[in-house]
């Protein structure tokens, strides 16, 4: 147990892309490939499932389709992510339209590649119909289809300010709900700001160890449930995954479970 999830840990901090990288980039995702000891796992987010997705032509969500289940059919080749969607907010995502489109768009990526040792996922986001472990787990049940696995981002969870207070209770909580499922994680970190004059919520993505999410509560959960389930640092650059992979494994070394 104590091997897995420091093999989890020092996993990928950026994913392999099917477009040019910077140099720096390069290297990162070279290090991170020779360096962890995991299975390959493939796991793409499927465009057609974020902002807007409904009031796109056709031809574009037949093209992101087509891409997705290119993706997830590289099985043998770690670390695909498709970032070919449409993302942000629309009033859409989250209605029953919304819904039944992120079950559809699975079930069609899934049946048409049929994959044997790999799980297709979508990301939690918190204007998606993922926003929340208990929306996870009705999107799972509805598309009922084994190679459809959980990826928890416990940063993309906090939509709220008690949320953002109580981290380690959230993710205690979303592990015992959805940890059958859960293929893979993201790492990052999050601050809250405001104050008078500035009284709307607002959170900004830092790196972990510079934010308040409970990362013991975090890497103990994943320990947990047992398995290879990578936790991936992503939205930095080189200095800003160092300082997060140090703070993952010293915490990781901390709480006992490296």
């Amino acid at each position: 147990m104590k091997t897995l999830l420091l093999n989890s840990v020092v996993a990928a901090c950026c994913m392999l892309r099917r477009r040019p990288w910077g140099d720096h980039q390069c290297a990162n995702n070279w290090r991170a490939r020779h360096r962890a000891r995991i299975e390959p796992i493939s796991r793409c987010t499927c465009a057609g499932v974020g902002s807007r997705a409904g009031h796109r032509p056709p031809r574009a969500r037949k093209a992101n389709l087509e891409y997705a289940v290119h993706q997830l059919a590289l099985a043998g080749d770690p670390w695909q992510l498709s970032d070919n969607y449409d993302y942000g907010p629309h009033p859409d995502n989250q209605s029953e339209a919304g819904f039944q489109r992120a079950v559809d768009t699975a079930r069609y990526v899934i049946d048409m590649v049929k994959p044997k040792r790999t799980k297709f996922s979508l990301e939690m986001v918190p204007w998606l119909v993922t926003d929340t472990p208990e929306s996870y787990l009705e999107l799972l049940k509805a598309i009922d289809r084994p190679q459809f696995g959980a990826h928890i981002d416990a940063a993309n969870m906090v939509i709220s300010p008690r949320l953002y207070f109580n981290t380690g209770k959230m993710i205690q909580d979303c592990f015992a709900l959805l940890g059958p499922w859960i293929v893979s994680c993201h790492a990052k970190d999050l601050v809250m700001k405001g104050g008078p004059g500035t009284i709307s919520f607002h959170l900004d993505e830092v790196v972990p160890g510079e934010g308040n999410l409970d990362y013991t509560a975090y890497v103990t959960e994943i320990s947990k449930l047992g398995r290879e389930v990578p936790l991936m640092l992503e939205h930095f650059d080189v200095p800003g995954y160092r300082r997060g992979l140090a703070h993952i494994k010293a915490v990781a070394h901390s709480a006992g479970v490296v």
